[in-house]
């Protein structure tokens, strides 16, 4: 037991034995260092308020009990990581998710932290010359189910992600190197080689041998070289880490040959898509139509575009202004502004994409706009009058602003 003089962590239990298995819930080390024990879940500064060294000592002997008869880890607690310490977080868009039958497409990513560890690296598709983001392709692997436990220190190169995919029985060098082949077969490798390739993971996990894929884990690896020059070393690695003759290949060759690589986590971009699965609703794409952008129509829209639901035409003539601050949705940013196209840029961004359209005009009086609002109130599925207009709602009862057999909600 390792205490530290500050006793600003958690007391660290080791077992010096050299053949102490690997077993579930131990904490992250590097190769070779003695196992670590994971004793908690709690942050230490919890820990504390109620430690004492009977309950440590019955924690310990607690865990060697249960890791001995298999029930250290409850049915009911979410399956272990596969790997320890990535060096970030990379955002994707959602059909980079898809598999590797994805076109090869440039991606440029910014990294908001710069480069410094557990930074959030963000992709999108983009093209050369986007400076200073740096240019990337990337590619989907599907991978066999695999069963949680053990949690592996993250593959620091491509030998080490070939060592840990073979167990079941995954070859990440032959498919990489056949989806550089076919790459290559299209005009658009020879614009993207100086990229360096992401290899995406989507690796299933099971609590059992042979059980139901409970979640999927997803995990990035960035090649440390570009695509050309990968193309050239993923022949020279198949060589040199295959290689079953008589005379041995000198380690500084395999060295040369192999590819060192960066762990990330995956994370999905938010959408629509991945709006409506966040709140356990099926998303909703049909078009609909907000009149009144004030505080209530501010609200719902947020409320409604972060669940997945639709897309919006809003329609409103009035500008954002101090006062409004008390209720509304909008921030101090917008102050001045239109609330319709303010409402419109703070609901896109939020998708980064348009989901919102704005017409900044009177509904009743729309003059030269006549015809997109029109439009606007003619397609929605419904119309949401947000106005507190009794003008406005008798102008839509009477058929003055045009409707298709919609649901008028009326909101005061």
């Amino acid at each position: 037991m390792l205490f530290r003089p500050a006793d600003d962590a958690y007391p660290d239990v080791i077992s010096l034995r050299t053949d102490f298995p690997d077993v579930i819930h131990l904490n992250a080390r590097p190769p070779g260092r003695p196992k670590s024990f994971c004793l908690y879940l709690e942050p230490y500064e919890e820990l504390q308020l109620h430690w004492t060294p009977h309950l440590f000592v019955e924690r310990i002997r607690s865990w060697l009990a249960k890791t001995a008869d298999g029930t250290l880890h409850p049915e009911d607690q979410g399956l272990e990581p596969l790997v320890f310490l990535p060096y970030g977080t990379l955002v994707v868009p959602r059909d980079l998710l898809s598999a590797k039958e994805a076109p090869l497409q440039l991606y440029v990513v910014r990294a908001v932290d710069g480069a410094e560890i557990r930074s959030v690296w963000i992709a999108a598709t983009g093209k050369s010359g986007d400076a200073p983001k740096r240019e990337f392709v990337a590619a989907c692997f599907d991978c066999p189910p695999q069963t949680h436990g053990v949690i592996r220190s993250a593959p620091d190169d491509l030998v080490q992600l070939q060592q840990f995919l073979t167990p079941i029985g995954f070859d990440i060098v032959a498919e990489v190197r056949a989806l550089v082949a076919e790459w290559k077969k299209g005009e658009l490798f020879r614009q993207v080689e100086s990229a360096k390739l992401f290899l995406i993971l989507r690796l299933p996990k099971q609590r059992v041998e042979g059980g139901d894929v409970e979640v999927i884990e997803r995990l990035a690896f960035l090649c440390d070289c570009t695509l050309k020059d990968l193309d050239e070393r993923l022949e020279t690695f198949q060589v040199t880490h295959d290689y079953k003759g008589t005379i041995a290949i000198p380690e500084s060759v395999a060295a040369r040959a192999n590819i060192t690589l960066l762990a990330f986590d995956v994370t999905e971009e938010f959408s629509p898509q991945r709006a409506a699965e966040l709140n356990g609703v099926a998303v909703e794409t049909r078009p609909f139509c907000l009149l009144g952008a004030g505080a209530i129509g501010g609200q719902i829209m947020d409320t409604l575009l972060r669940s997945g639901f639709g897309t919006w035409t809003v329609i409103d003539n009035d500008r954002f202004l101090p006062h409004n601050l008390a209720r509304h949705r909008l921030t101090g940013f917008f102050v001045g502004q239109r609330k319709a196209v303010a409402i419109a840029n703070l609901m896109n961004d939020l998708f980064g994409r348009e989901v919102v359209t704005a017409l900044s005009v009177d509904v009743l009086r729309p003059g030269d706009k006549r015809e997109a609002v029109d439009a606007a109130t003619e397609n929605a599925t419904a119309i949401c009058d947000c106005t507190a207009s009794v003008p406005v709602a008798r102008a839509i009862a009477a058929g003055e602003v045009k409707t298709r057999r919609a649901r008028q909600v009326t909101l005061w």
